[in-house]
């Protein structure tokens, strides 16, 4: 595989993770804190929010990384793996250094 060609099969590999694992979470979370979002431009919306508070906590030394992984969590994500190839799949290409940045 080329260079170019695993650049973008990581991109791909991220927008995977991304869709079908962080976000998910994120408005399973969203929603259960306060309603689930009426639409794509209010659930864009929040994700400029959560990424504001990020940057917000980092400029204010405070913590802005998540904490380490429960095991209920590290439980979940693995037999997430096992249902979905797609995700496991992305997750061998990360895993091999394929973070885009």
């Amino acid at each position: 595989m080329k260079d170019n060609d695993f650049v973008k099969a990581a991109a791909v590999a991220q927008n995977t993770i991304i869709e079908r694992v962080y976000n998910p979470v994120f408005y399973k979370t969203i929603s259960e804190l306060y309603g689930a979002p009426r639409s794509q431009e209010e659930a864009k919306a929040l994700l400029k929010i959560a990424s504001a508070l990020i940057l917000r906590a980092k400029e204010l030394g405070l913590p802005s990384e998540p904490e380490p992984p429960s095991y209920t969590s590290v439980k979940s994500a693995a037999a997430m793996l096992q249902k979905d190839e797609t995700v496991k799949k992305a997750a061998i290409v990360l895993n091999q250094g394929g973070v885009v940045r």
